[in-house]
């Protein structure tokens, strides 16, 4: 008997399953900048790696992990004595001090390590840079006011004044046009200056008042205006500023752009000197010497002479020398 054939199954070939392939995951810019900051951070490229943080920072401003890096690449930036930066580098730092105040020291260390600013400068630059228009105002103040300034300070102190005035304080507005008209901090540029002074007028600044008025009379930008000037003067008084009264006062005692009154023209020394302006005393002490305006009265003279001096007006000064005054 034979045996029947076994039936085999038939041998079916798998079917081939199609395996999508993964969607492309997109580089996360976050992490990608973190990894750019590492990089430069084991390079030892401290201002790279916080310029890279600053990026950081733009996209998650408050990231306290980026923060702490930052602090990192700062403390180590301190670290380097001779520490000097690039004018980029320095800018990047510029911004780094909106999120730590270490940048300003690191700022501080490289003005100093440059030789051409003092620290103290420095340290008013820096804190000025990144500041409120009033801020950037008050450094450049404090500069002029410093007298261990420099030239290349003083420079830096009025483009200090145009920035803020140019974004609206008026005390930086009269600033600048000051710095254009007297050539503080740079060559002098009459009619920019004239443009300042009245941007701070509209704003009610008597400071710019004055120093207007004595545009008008010398010419400096404008024509020459007596009454214009007197105008300003003026002004300037009735918005509380002290050196219009002498102005004011040379107006009267010389007739120019009102009537000559002697007695109007001590009034307004009167009111200066009371005030504390030494160049008032010093023409008031000239009244009572010459009975201009004034009886003549020796004592009050020689009291306005001395306090004049005490100022340190030196005609006043030379006046007490010469009549062996103490």
């Amino acid at each position: 008997i034979e045996e029947p054939e076994p039936v085999l199954p038939e041998i079916v070939e798998p079917a081939v399953i199609e395996i999508p392939a993964q969607p492309e995951i997109p580089n996360d810019p976050l992490a990608q900048i973190e990894k750019e900051a590492s990089t430069a951070r084991v390079a030892k490229e401290y201002v790279k790696a916080i310029s890279h943080e600053l990026d950081y920072l733009d996209r998650e401003p408050k990231s306290i992990d980026s923060r702490m890096r930052m602090n990192e690449d700062l403390r180590s930036l301190q670290k380097e004595p001779t520490l000097k930066l690039e004018a980029d580098q320095v800018d990047i730092i510029r911004r780094s001090t909106a999120y730590n105040p270490k940048a300003y020291d690191v700022l501080v260390q490289h003005f100093r390590n440059s030789g051409n600013w003092n620290y103290e400068i420095a340290t008013l630059v820096t804190q000025g840079r990144n500041s409120r228009p009033d801020k950037l105002r008050e450094a450049g103040e404090r500069i002029f006011q410093y007298p261990g300034s420099t030239e290349t300070d003083r420079k830096a102190a009025r483009e200090y004044f145009i920035e803020a005035a140019q974004s609206g304080d008026a005390a930086a507005q009269f600033f600048a046009g000051e710095c254009m008209i007297l050539g503080r901090g740079g060559s002098k540029n009459l009619p920019q200056g004239v443009y300042y002074l009245r941007k701070a007028i509209d704003q009610g600044d008597a400071r710019a008042m004055d120093l207007l008025g004595v545009c008008y009379v010398r010419s400096w930008g404008v024509r020459r205006d007596d009454r214009r000037a007197v105008e300003l003067f003026q002004a300037a008084i009735d918005s509380g500023n002290v050196p219009a009264h002498y102005n004011l006062g040379a107006r009267y005692a010389q007739g120019q752009g009102v009537e000559r009154d002697a007695e109007k023209a001590a009034d307004l020394f009167t009111r200066g000197s009371e005030s504390g302006h030494a160049n008032c005393m010093l023409v008031l002490a000239r009244c009572y010497e010459a009975g201009y305006g004034r009886d003549q009265d020796s004592d009050k003279a020689l009291h306005w002479f001395k306090k004049s001096a005490e100022k340190g007006n030196q005609e006043a000064i030379k006046w007490c020398t010469d009549n062996n005054v103490d």
